[in-house]
């Protein structure tokens, strides 16, 4: 685990969140994460963060395809590390077209956090829509994350008569708010929270950054 800890946090922060979704989302353990190590450190070199961040997404999707919809038992022929490379030979990245007129300001690429009772699983980026936070900060976007609060089956956290629901909220919520989050070796602290975003159970975390403009 220090050996994994160690490399995440070397990893541009874009990368090392795929990395450990892969592992949150238990489609990749520890081992074979660092197994991987030496073919995105080429991939980095070679394509650079964003395409390495995308082509993870891609190894993502099949990855769960693979393991958790087939009867593949990373054999042989479904081993991480062959369909590692079966994605490399396959897969292209999206070219996003260019729009005629000023960039869109209403939306942005943001990454998810969903807190579970037990764990918490990464996704995205995803469109969301912007406000004025994201507005001022328009190169410092991969330093927010949208945090919501689920239970294990995906659902919004409901009223239960054998549960202490107070108790629950001040340790599994209240400490993740008052505490922050530690990610792939970076630090995400509360930040903020609107009532609509409220209705969903979501609030709003970042991560310490540098501003173009120096603040």
């Amino acid at each position: 685990q220090e050996r994994y800890t160690e490399w995440v946090r070397r990893l541009p922060w874009t990368v090392a969140f795929q990395v450990e979704a892969l592992i949150r989302g238990l489609l990749v353990d520890m081992t074979e994460a660092l197994g991987l190590e030496a073919r995105l450190t080429r991939m980095l070199r070679s394509k650079g963060e964003a395409y390495t961040a995308q082509f993870l997404r891609h190894f993502a999707t099949q990855a769960k395809t693979l393991f958790w919809y087939t009867d593949d038992t990373r054999g042989a022929t479904g081993s991480v590390d062959d369909l590692f490379s079966r994605c490399e030979t396959e897969w292209a990245p999206v070219k996003k077209t260019r729009t005629r007129g000023p960039p869109n300001l209403d939306t942005f690429e943001c990454l998810h956090v969903t807190i579970t009772p037990t764990t918490f699983h990464l996704e995205g980026p995803y469109p969301e829509r912007s406000n004025r936070i994201m507005r001022a900060y328009p190169q410092n976007h991969s330093s927010f994350l949208r945090v919501n609060f689920e239970d294990e089956t995906g659902l919004q956290f409901r009223f239960d008569r054998e549960v202490d629901g107070r108790a629950f909220i001040h340790r599994r919520i209240g400490s993740v708010l008052a505490n922050g989050l530690d990610i792939a070796g970076r630090h995400f602290e509360f930040l903020a929270y609107s009532q609509s975003a409220l209705k969903e159970h979501a609030v709003w975390f970042v991560e310490e950054f540098m501003s173009a403009d120096g603040k």
